[in-house]
């Protein structure tokens, strides 16, 4: 018990319970919502690396990474041009990756 609750249950048990008040519930998750896929490659290693954006709490998150979330770049963007900003340096990206001897594949 806190405060005035804790002094006021030495004298009557049943007045401390007016005092209590409810646990403050935890806060929500960040927003960290799925947008799409621009591209996917494999390279030597045969680990599919993804190019995929996501709307967190302060933009457009563009986001380079492997199969089980191991970020290897990300970018963020904000304003009325972050979709095609966001487009811009995925295809840069890809550009990039091509020339460094990854293979585009499906998703």
């Amino acid at each position: 018990m806190r405060g005035i609750a804790r002094h006021l249950s030495r004298y009557d048990p049943g007045v401390a319970e007016v005092f209590r008040f409810p646990e403050t519930p935890p806060p929500p998750p960040p927003k960290n919502d799925y947008r799409a896929t621009f591209f996917t490659v494999i390279g030597r290693s045969g680990r599919p690396l993804t190019c995929a954006a996501f709307d967190v709490e302060s933009g457009l998150e563009v986001r380079l990474f492997y199969s089980d979330d191991d970020v290897v770049r990300s970018r963020l963007f904000r304003g009325p041009l972050r979709e095609d900003d966001a487009a811009t340096i995925a295809d840069q990206w890809r550009l990039a990756l091509l020339q460094k001897g990854f293979t585009e594949i499906d998703d």
